[in-house]
């Protein structure tokens, strides 16, 4: 099964269309048709509009991290990533941070494909520049609240702490 990715929002965003000759970041409305017949994401969210982001693998997938690999020069493993799926990143975080120039805040959703109704496990907030840093952010089963301030303390901050408990 493919990590799925979803946006939610407030106001209506861009979609970004496959090319199967450049794979590349997209995006597809979920808001909608999408889901038959009735939308799954609205069990975890009041947002208006759906997006489904994907990567160069053509679902969610590619933002996740590809294990860790030896950095000699640093003496420490260090993630492992192409630059296809830094490239995805940094078009994902481009796209939350453009979302939030006409809305406070946006929400982002992972679940694994076809279990859309699974509700979260964990609830975290981040700015749209931490989806560069901090592959966890693209781990299953979560709700991350984006906003361009108050992101979590660090890049790794208690990822496991559960829906509605606070700091």
């Amino acid at each position: 099964m493919c990590l799925t990715v979803y946006v939610g929002s407030d106001v209506p965003l861009p979609v970004i269309p496959w090319d199967d000759a450049r794979p590349a970041f997209h995006v597809a409305d979920a808001t909608d048709g999408y889901f038959s017949p009735n939308n799954p994401l609205r069990l975890h969210s009041a947002r208006t509009y759906f997006y489904r982001l994907g990567s160069h693998d053509g679902c969610g997938c590619g933002f996740q991290s590809y294990g860790e690999e030896w950095d000699e020069a640093a003496d420490a493993a260090v993630e492992a990533t192409t630059p296809e799926q830094q490239a995805c990143r940094r078009a994902a975080a481009d796209y939350l941070a453009a979302a939030l120039r006409h809305q406070p805040t946006v929400e982002v959703f992972t679940f694994c494909s076809g279990s859309e109704s699974r509700p979260p496990s964990r609830q975290r907030t981040a700015r749209p520049a931490d989806f560069l840093a901090d592959p966890t952010l693209f781990d299953l089963w979560q709700r991350v609240v984006v906003s361009g301030q108050d992101a979590e303390p660090s890049a790794t901050a208690d990822p496991a702490r559960p829906v509605g408990e606070s700091e």
